[in-house]
């Protein structure tokens, strides 16, 4: 029987992409290995994070919806937190990117349009290209079967910040393949 592995789970391949570089991490509560063991804890022990950047809910999941924390620090890792989730920007400006080389993105996403997570992805991913930093998305099962498109299409000239990209509703996607 084949087994299915997230992102966190090649370590093999991250160890190609990662070794002797700064290493970014946007990560939060739902991002775990195999063994339910926290990315940040695992990237952080392997590789050089120099920089801790928060969404929504804290880099382990330790904020409800809606509670704004600019900058906070992780406890074991002592590592500075950045939100780029807020009121003022959705993705880190070039001064968060200066210590970094490379920005992994690490979050799971629900297979539907108006999941945050995916607009949070594509501002970090036009953030890092105009800082030119490179991105690594560990991609994971969408958990609703990711086969499915379904449901309506924001018209192409109404912005809104879950209906940007002319996806259905169900977006028959995993975060890798959006991104």
């Amino acid at each position: 029987k084949a087994k299915v592995l997230s992102g966190i789970d090649r370590l093999d391949v991250l160890d190609k992409l990662l070794a002797g570089r700064r290493v970014g991490l946007v990560v939060g509560g739902s991002s775990i290995d195999r063994n339910h063991e926290l990315a940040v804890d695992i990237l952080c022990r392997r590789y050089h994070v120099t920089a801790l950047f928060n969404t929504i809910f804290g880099i382990r999941g330790e904020f409800v919806y809606g509670e704004r924390v600019e900058r906070y620090i992780d406890g074991p890792t002592g590592l500075p937190v950045m939100s780029i989730f807020n009121k003022e920007r959705t993705a880190p400006t070039a001064e968060m990117l200066d210590a970094v080389d490379v920005v992994v993105f690490d979050i799971k996403e629900a297979g539907v349009r108006y999941y945050e997570y995916l607009y949070c992805l594509a501002d970090l991913m036009k953030a890092c290209v105009a800082c030119k930093k490179a991105v690594v998305v560990l991609d994971r099962v969408d958990p609703i079967g990711g086969e499915k498109v379904e449901g309506t299409v924001c018209p192409p000239d109404m912005h809104t910040m879950v209906g940007d990209y002319q996806l259905a509703i169900r977006t028959g996607m995993t975060i890798g393949e959006f991104a």
